[in-house]
């Protein structure tokens, strides 16, 4: 078998994309094989994958604090002025959009989607 590496289909993909103006405001951290993009305009943003799970933020708001030990997907859209916990440990998909000023923290697990704030029925 003669492999010719000029002619390979690998192709490398980042687990981590930091964009946006507050780019160098961001700290990312992957354990396993998960990915983080993050499009920061705001302020700080630590976010943390434990795993093989996927998180996506845009943040033009406070502070973001994101943790997920799960599996599955994370969304959020952040343009709150308060700061933003979230602390995921499940495997279903993730959602958030938040405004105001308020803190708000959230606390996940469980393998269900999550929505915040809440579908109103």
């Amino acid at each position: 078998m003669n492999i010719d590496s000029k002619k390979s289909s690998a192709i490398h993909v980042s687990p981590i994309i930091i964009t946006g103006n507050s780019f160098n405001e961001v700290t990312p951290t992957i354990f396993g094989y998960g990915f983080i993009h993050v499009d920061n305009n705001g302020d700080h943003v630590t976010v943390t994958q434990r795993g093989t799970g996927t998180i996506n933020i845009i943040n033009n708001g406070g502070t973001i604090v994101v943790s997920n030990t799960g599996n599955g997907f994370m969304s959020i859209d952040n343009v709150a002025s308060g700061p933003l916990i979230v602390n995921n440990s499940g495997n279903g998909q993730v959602s958030i959009k938040t405004s105001g000023f308020q803190a708000i923290i959230i606390n996940h697990s469980g393998d269900e989607d999550y929505v915040y704030p809440p579908v109103e029925v």
